[in-house]
């Protein structure tokens, strides 16, 4: 099902000309979190934090975002924003919100010049706490994401953002995913390919290129996981 805790808030940012945006999840008490991070191009902020040798656990926000590496800036909006309404980590002189964030890259599809920055980041935010419902699809992080790129971009298809529940008593998982993959998307009850590379056929290789954004949450007290 594509509902999701009230222990959270989702807001998207969309720039459907660009062909890219990002998507930020948000927890204003704060939640443990974990992380596993990747892929043979990982673009990350913060994640290192989250690792069990560390102390700094408790997360705020996660952002995802297009953009490849400009598009980790978008974090930085989300940061402050959620600084601005008291939310984060007390330390007695302001709230330091613990905010990690992954983009995807996604340059060459629509316009490679325009990636999710800082306002866009912002922006995510005061859709979240708008009460925007969430969306499946091109939006957000999903907006430029692609699959089976193996063979270029124009013999492609799309990607995109997805958001999918399970429950189990009073237990709530809830994993969100921008799908960018070099490769092909498998349908493993289906037995079939169901997206990916349009030219079949030809040598496959070199599938450490792109990379996809990954995060489950739990309804709390449990984990909050990016990978």
């Amino acid at each position: 099902m594509e509902e999701y805790n009230e222990f959270f808030r989702i807001g998207q940012y969309t720039d459907a000309e660009a062909m890219t945006g990002c998507t930020v999840i948000l927890c204003e008490d704060g939640v443990t979190g974990g992380v596993s991070v990747r892929g043979g191009s990982p673009n990350t902020r913060d994640t290192d934090a989250l690792k069990s040798e560390n102390n700094r656990k408790f997360v705020h926000g996660v952002t995802l975002s297009g953009g490849s590496a400009f598009g980790l800036a978008a974090n930085a909006g989300v940061v402050d924003f959620l600084e601005e309404n008291g939310i984060g980590r007390d330390m007695g002189i302001t709230f330091v919100p613990n905010v990690v964030g992954a983009s995807l890259f996604d340059l060459r599809i629509g316009r490679a010049d325009v990636r999710p920055n800082y306002q866009a980041g912002r922006n995510a935010c005061e859709q979240a706490f708008s009460g925007q419902q969430f969306q499946a699809g091109n939006y957000g992080a999903g907006t430029g994401c692609s699959v089976g790129t193996i063979n270029g971009a124009k013999n492609a298809m799309k990607g995109g953002i997805g958001l999918y529940t399970m429950r189990h008593g009073n237990l709530w998982v809830t994993a969100v995913i921008a799908v960018n993959a070099v490769g092909d998307v498998y349908e493993e009850e289906l037995g079939k390919i169901i997206a990916g590379a349009r030219k079949p056929g030809e040598k496959r290789s070199d599938f450490l290129k792109n990379f996809s954004l990954n995060t489950i949450k739990t309804k709390k007290p449990y984990l909050m996981e990016i990978r």
